[in-house]
């Protein structure tokens, strides 16, 4: 079986080439050509497909088409996960179907690299830790987090941006992004001055950022104070207390923003919009219940079952 699909692709361009006005190719030559029996692609020409096979060519179809439209980001349980998801789709998908699918078609997820220098610590109590790791949240604007990241862009990377943000824990929902040339505690108001914008009944929110000084200053203290939001602060040295964003940049840079080629300030813009878009509109994750991160939120702010 696996044989007989993975030189489908040839027995069809065998054809192809056959029938085209301008060949002068025999099938004799083109088996040969392809290292397979003319006897096994006449076969193939003559034979009527089984519902098996059938179910396997949509499936390369729709692997291939997730593959072109997520970046070639997903790997066989998320790929898995939106075949099984995919309402044109009327069977349960087997994870090992979709391995070997993915593995004749050549399709491989990029890896994201493990960081080996950053070491979760042991759990000590430090009175402005309040989120404390305790990520888990049962509804909207409960608890926020925030922090800026480094984007360089150009023809050789020569320039580089402040991307900063504001995530809803529940769904891992961007609430909002600001774009600045420098981390400042201006760029972060901004930041969350567009987070309240757009959000319905923000106020006492827990909002966790790092120890930045754009998130230390004064100024951000009093924006903060002046929406009666609770702080709480990760400890020094200890990345993984804001790991969410830690999470969301690492993903963001490696399934988003390496795959593109912006070259000037403006395409960097547009990059990082359509990039947002991705991770809150079509991007599906299994932590929500396979839901993407918009659909997660709004069946709760809109009343819908709960995921």
């Amino acid at each position: 079986m696996v044989n007989r699909v993975t030189n489908v692709p040839l027995y069809e361009a065998m054809r192809e080439l056959h029938n085209s006005d301008s060949s002068t190719y025999t099938i004799e030559q083109l088996a040969i050509a392809g290292e397979v029996s003319k006897q096994a692609y006449y076969k193939w020409l003559n034979r009527s497909e089984t519902a098996n096979e059938q179910l396997n060519e949509v499936l390369m179809y729709k692997i291939k088409k997730l593959d072109d439209n997520h970046h070639h980001n997903l790997g066989v349980k998320r790929m898995t996960m939106y075949l099984n998801h995919d309402e044109n789709i009327l069977y349960h998908i087997n994870i090992k179907r979709v391995r070997r699918l993915m593995r004749i078609a050549g399709i491989r997820p990029d890896i994201r690299k493990k960081k080996h220098n950053r070491i979760k610590t042991n759990a000590m109590y430090i009175t402005d830790n309040v989120l404390n790791q305790n990520f888990r949240t049962t509804a909207p604007n409960k608890k926020w987090a925030t922090d800026m990241t480094e984007l360089s862009y150009g023809h050789n990377l020569e320039h580089t941006l402040k991307l900063s943000a504001v995530i809803d824990l529940y769904g891992t929902y961007v609430l909002s992004f600001n774009i600045s040339a420098t981390e400042t505690s201006k760029a972060a108001i901004q930041a969350f001055e567009r987070a309240y914008q757009n959000t319905e009944n923000p106020q006492h929110a827990l909002v966790h950022s790092d120890r930045g000084s754009a998130y230390t200053s004064g100024s951000f203290k009093n924006y903060l104070g002046h929406h009666n939001a609770r702080r709480s602060m990760s400890r020094p040295g200890t990345p993984y207390d804001n790991a969410i964003m830690e999470k969301f940049w690492n993903d963001f840079k490696v399934e988003w923003w390496d795959k593109q080629h912006s070259y000037t300030f403006k395409e960097a813009i547009e990059a990082i919009k359509a990039g947002i878009d991705y991770f809150n509109l079509i991007r599906r994750s299994e932590t929500i219940n396979v839901h993407t991160p918009e659909k997660f939120r709004n069946m709760d702010i809109y009343g819908g079952a709960s995921a």
